[in-house]
């Protein structure tokens, strides 16, 4: 796995990888990893998707049979009446994972995500956060003192905020990727 350095070292993810699929679980039980916690949006899905895509969907298969069901959860700082959530829920439920979503206490905030933590039964440096955004997933997931991974967005259409924050993500941080 590839080091994702910024200009402040508190910002930089613990591990950083181009495809989600790149991941091998043996290196995750070498970190002491028990239980992971997925964005959903632009990780598990596209911005502009709704359900998850086969290919990611077999991912998350893999990850539950190592991990176990209970200890992978997906996240979103979906509210709660949006139509994405319910779809988000849908998913998780099929899968016979949990899910969380934020409502109001949107990451990077870390109560949300010490919550997750907390539904899994895990320590928070048993757990690894995965996400596509330092100044949201990451962030979140080094407050809650999780390990974290970045990743590469799912590629699609953005939305203009994420867009936006992704913009200010690079101003701001100036990730450089480190082998």
């Amino acid at each position: 796995m590839s080091k994702i350095q910024t200009r402040w070292s508190w910002f930089n993810p613990d591990y950083y990888l181009d495809h989600l699929e790149d991941l091998t679980l043996a290196e995750l039980k070498k970190a002491g990893v028990k239980g992971v916690i997925f964005d959903y949006d632009n990780t598990l899905i596209s911005s502009a998707g709704q359900e998850l895509a086969e290919s990611r969907e077999e991912l998350l298969k893999n990850w539950i049979d190592y991990f176990g069901a209970d200890n992978i959860m997906i996240v979103s700082n979906k509210l709660t009446f949006q139509r994405s959530y319910k779809i988000m829920i849908k998913e998780a439920k099929r899968l016979g994972i949990k899910a969380y979503a934020t409502n109001f206490i949107i990451k990077p905030i870390p109560f949300s995500l010490n919550q997750a933590v907390g539904a899994l039964g895990l320590k928070p440096n048993e757990v690894l956060m995965v996400g596509d955004l330092i100044i949201t997933d990451i962030i979140a997931g080094k407050l809650a003192k999780t390990k974290t991974l970045l990743i590469k967005p799912v590629k699609a259409p953005e939305r203009k905020l994420i867009r936006l924050l992704r913009f200010f993500e690079k101003l701001l941080l100036n990730p450089e990727v480190i082998d």
